[in-house]
């Protein structure tokens, strides 16, 4: 063999083996890093020179959209006039006082003709059950929309994405989150409540969304996942007080157990 041939040939040198994971990330699972269905969601879509979307992110886009639309449709069809529930004259009564300017009515004026739903009186002022949060809502959008039934359309909406915040803290897994959400969407009980201007969907929807950045942020310290938890169950006190204390003391327990 030449000198050249000698110089020319490769001789493969073994590699060193790099560190395997210690013992304590052996067991560990990171986000974007599973196999199957769970990698496939995790992957992102980007356009041309636009922002990169997640598959999760685009498929409960999906899934809010379709229930906003069917929140829409089924007030316009099913429950034009209600679902016969005499609480929801109630909230659309308070919603109505508020665009009036007006948080109480008369007793002198409205007794000779009818005692509205649900009102009781003190100081000659018919004042009603039912704490403003919700009907501030409905108030709110039959001022921007010109129509209430926009409300409980986003309500059905922010409902499905705080179902997938929620399951993605608590599983951290996107399938699952995606899952959840789903399901959510397709129940009978939520696609009903959802349809009608009544408080229990709005508080759940609040609560859900809530939770989900109060967890975040106990778990990463984020001011801003903080801040916009606690705003959510700051509201939900003034939509149905008992179901926020209830579920903010779930949340606590959880954050602080190890």
């Amino acid at each position: 063999m030449t000198t050249a041939d000698a110089t020319s040939t490769q001789i493969p040198v073994p590699r060193r083996p790099g560190p395997g994971p210690g013992p304590a990330s052996a067991g560990r699972m990171f986000r974007g890093q599973r196999s199957g269905l769970g990698r496939r969601l995790g992957g992102r879509l980007r356009g041309p020179g636009g922002p990169a979307w997640s598959r999760p992110a685009l498929a409960v886009a999906v899934i809010c959209a379709c229930s906003f639309t069917a929140s829409l449709v089924l007030q316009a069809t099913l429950y034009r006039n209600g679902s016969g529930d005499a609480d929801e004259a109630a909230y659309v009564l308070q919603a109505r006082m508020l665009l009036d300017g007006h948080l109480t009515l008369d007793a002198a004026t409205m007794e000779p003709f009818f005692r509205p739903w649900l009102t009781g009186e003190h100081d000659g002022r018919l004042f009603t059950k039912y704490l403003p949060g919700w009907p501030a809502l409905l108030a709110a959008s039959q001022a921007v929309f010109a129509t209430m039934a926009v409300a409980p359309a986003l309500v059905a909406a922010g409902w499905v994405a705080g179902t997938y915040r929620l399951a993605r803290e608590l599983l951290d897994d996107a399938a699952s989150a995606v899952l959840a959400a789903a399901l959510l969407a397709g129940s009978p009980l939520v696609v009903v409540h959802t349809a009608l201007p009544l408080a229990y969907a709005c508080g759940a929807a609040t609560l859900t969304l809530a939770s989900a950045a109060l967890l975040r942020g106990a778990r990463t310290g984020a001011r801003r996942s903080l801040l916009g938890g606690g705003a959510g169950v700051g509201f939900t006190l003034l939509l149905r007080p008992f179901d926020a204390v209830l579920v903010l003391a779930g949340v606590v327990v959880f954050a602080v157990t190890p």
